[in-house]
């Protein structure tokens, strides 16, 4: 259990209209120190919605948004100051280098020392554009020029919409390892959206899935031994098998083409497994069927197409 303090952030009730269009309604969640919180959903379902209320650009809606347990206002510039953001598309001086925009960009929220620009530009791999004109850049290196400013003051929160966008694989990797890095070294909280579902799998220690404004679904991406799991043990006698792991109390979920499936807890497959070797019946493979984050997303969406 946390406590309260490992809480950085932490809806309430949070909904928005566009006078009788209902954008978010009645959204709860917290992210904790040193989590990766991923938000999915299909157009519309009101992800950068729900960011720019958090961030507190949006007024007027209704519930509440706390920060390290401070509600968060519009306007309001020391809790702007603990929150690092990128949403929608990035805008840069195209005429200045990426040095010089972040150097004054950065500006506004206090002093940053050279050498921490530096090295923030280095782990986001722009230590050799940082100073070319940001007209010269790609819409991958405005990327990770926009994630650069929101981390150069060290938030307490980082909140990020799409920032993948424009990158090819080979940044989508060091900027998954960037991120993780902030969470486990740094103890930074970072809620992220993508329509990269494997990425959000990869990266996320668990994902909120919205549709039409409503948090449908809460996944936990780290899951522990005590979660029951479906095993499938791999074999040309299935029904046989089937019938003889019942026999000692094992739950079959039932048989397939050249399977069986089991359902029990991941610290009790190994006694699963020597259940079954003392029944005689040949098995060649043993292995946990996972669910991947896309099937969970369209089974709680309903086949919509993500955004």
């Amino acid at each position: 259990m946390f406590a309260v303090l490992d809480t950085v952030l932490r809806l309430e009730q949070v909904g928005k209209k566009y006078g009788r269009k209902i954008a978010v309604q009645n959204i709860s969640f917290s992210v904790r120190r040193g989590e990766i919180v991923g938000l999915v959903g299909p157009n519309g379902a009101g992800k950068t919605t729900l960011m720019r209320i958090i961030v507190g650009l949006l007024r007027h809606y209704e519930g509440r948004v706390f920060l390290n347990e401070r509600p968060v206002k519009t306007g309001d510039r020391q809790s702007a100051g603990k929150i690092g953001c990128m949403i929608e598309t990035p805008g840069f001086y195209p005429y200045l280098s990426g040095y010089e925009n972040l150097k004054f960009l950065s500006a506004f929220s206090g002093r940053v020392p050279d050498e921490k620009i530096l090295e923030t530009a280095r782990k986001l791999g722009l230590a050799k554009v940082l100073h070319q004109k940001v007209r010269q850049y790609s819409l991958g290196m405005r990327q990770r020029l926009a994630i650069a400013l929101a981390v150069l003051h060290q938030p307490s929160l980082l909140v990020l919409d799409e920032p993948a966008n424009g990158l090819d694989p080979a940044g989508i990797l060091e900027m998954r390892d960037y991120l993780r890095e902030l969470a486990d070294k740094s103890n930074i909280a970072i809620l992220i959206s993508s329509h990269h579902l494997s990425e959000i799998e990869r990266i996320c220690d668990r994902v909120a899935i919205l549709n039409r404004g409503a948090m449908v679904k809460w996944l936990d991406m780290k899951q522990d031994n005590e979660k029951t799991c479906v095993y499938v043990f791999e074999t040309n006698r299935a029904t046989e098998l089937a019938a003889r792991l019942r026999q000692n109390g094992v739950t079959v979920l039932g048989t397939e083409a050249g399977a069986v499936l089991v359902q029990t807890k991941r610290e009790s497959v190994a006694a699963v497994i020597r259940t079954a070797a003392a029944t005689g019946i040949d098995f060649t493979a043993v292995y946990e069927r996972k669910e991947t984050l896309e099937q969970e997303f369209l089974e709680a969406v309903g086949g919509v197409s993500i955004e």
